[in-house]
């Protein structure tokens, strides 16, 4: 199954299922990796609510991840490597996202 993206038929984008549910699954499994050095770290007791937290915040930022490459050409590998980076590191690529999109929109 094909999603297609672009309202003109010479800038269509096609985006496979396969790789939509395929950033997500390694998006979330960054979240839970992400959540688990957190948590050796501080040796408290793990929970479940924390752990689901960080796997929503990191399947979002892995998926901005994945769409920029996407945008910039980007193979399915390297997509999915991103998104999984994404995945681990949701906290401060939130923050490099915030501090960029200020720039561009202070100017």
């Amino acid at each position: 199954m094909t999603m297609i993206i672009g309202s003109e038929p010479t800038v269509r984008g096609i985006i496979e299922l396969e790789t939509i549910l395929a950033v997500i699954i390694v998006s979330a499994w960054g979240g839970v990796v992400s959540y688990l050095m957190r948590e050796t770290r501080r040796r408290t007791q793990k929970n479940i609510k924390g752990c689901l937290k960080q796997v929503v915040i990191s399947c979002f930022t892995g998926f901005l991840l994945s769409s920029i490459a996407l945008d910039k050409g980007a193979g399915t590998h390297m997509t999915l490597i991103l998104s999984g980076l994404g995945g681990v590191f949701a906290g401060p690529v939130l923050k490099m996202l915030k501090d960029k999109l200020a720039q561009i929109f202070v100017k």
